[in-house]
């Protein structure tokens, strides 16, 4: 894609250079580039991305692009003031938008993500569709698992994961959404069908510092990211056992389901009997008023 292209439609953006420069890929890694990247240069918590430019080059990258007005020899440059904020959707860009082409439920909350995506991918597959899933035990499709060094990966390494995912034939992914990944727009450009809400108690305040912003990076699931995407049955799902599923499936203007673990007439989905097992769980379930 050329650069002129990628970043047609930002009016506060400006590219020095050769327009037309062709970008494969996009890194905020120097050692991560590769031949024919984009380098955004992001300013971090402990160091700046503008350091590592040159050592990007080196390596192959084909533009930089700056969130301050920057020049470098040799290679294109981009001012792009809030860089951060727009990677995802640049990314998703540059690798032909991959989550347009399959159904994606992102699944947030303090705890349960992971034994809940991993049920979800289960029925997935259970169903004849061929499922995917990102999260804190692996990134997985196709039976191959590769590790996880983040729960919710860089934005570029997960639009480009969807890719591989979307080209080898999986139609359903299942995504771990952290407060972390919320909070610094890891997920930006991903086209969500579904957003699911378990529960929200104290964790990760040495990030957040408070706990309206834990509860305010979570919330960026439903009220920003199931909003703006573009395709049309969105679902909020909502925990209702829980005071923020709650006041949450109350304030969205999303179609909601509702869940408890208790029979309850309150909720869309609840279980009228259950046995655990260590061969599982045997259960009737309610959904909408049906057993």
């Amino acid at each position: 894609m050329k650069l002129a292209d990628l970043f047609s439609g930002y009016a506060d953006i400006r590219i020095t250079g050769n327009s037309e420069t062709e970008v494969s890929g996009i890194a905020v890694d120097s050692r991560k580039t590769q031949k024919g990247d984009l380098f955004v240069a992001l300013a971090g918590r402990k160091t700046d991305g503008k350091l590592y430019a040159q050592d990007a080059i080196g390596r192959g990258a084909a533009a930089v692009a700056f969130e301050m007005d920057e020049r470098i020899e040799g290679v294109p440059t981009v001012f792009c003031p809030q860089a951060r904020g727009r990677l995802g959707t640049i990314s998703s860009k540059v690798y032909g938008e991959p989550s347009h082409k399959m159904r994606v439920v992102g699944i947030t909350g303090t705890n349960g993500k992971t034994t809940t995506a991993h049920i979800v991918e289960a029925i997935v597959k259970e169903a004849g569709r061929n499922p995917g899933y990102v999260g804190t035990t692996g990134y997985r499709w196709n039976r191959a698992t590769r590790d996880a060094f983040h729960t919710t990966p860089e934005a570029p390494e997960l639009q480009f994961m969807l890719r591989k995912m979307a080209d080898d034939g999986v139609t359903d992914v299942t995504m771990e959404c952290s407060s972390h990944g919320l909070e610094l727009g890891r997920l930006v450009g991903i086209a969500f069908d579904v957003g699911v809400f378990m529960n929200l108690t104290q964790d990760h305040l040495d990030f957040h510092s408070t706990w309206d912003g834990y509860r305010a990076a979570k919330w960026k699931l439903f009220s920003e990211l199931l909003v703006q995407s573009p395709k049309g049955a969105r679902w909020a799902v909502f925990n209702i056992d829980d005071s923020t599923g709650r006041d949450w499936a109350k304030k969205t203007a999303l179609p909601v389901l509702t869940f408890s673990v208790h029979a309850s007439k309150e909720a869309s989905v609840c279980p009228v009997e259950r046995i655990l097992g260590a061969n599982g769980i045997d259960a009737k379930i309610l959904v909408r008023g049906k057993e």
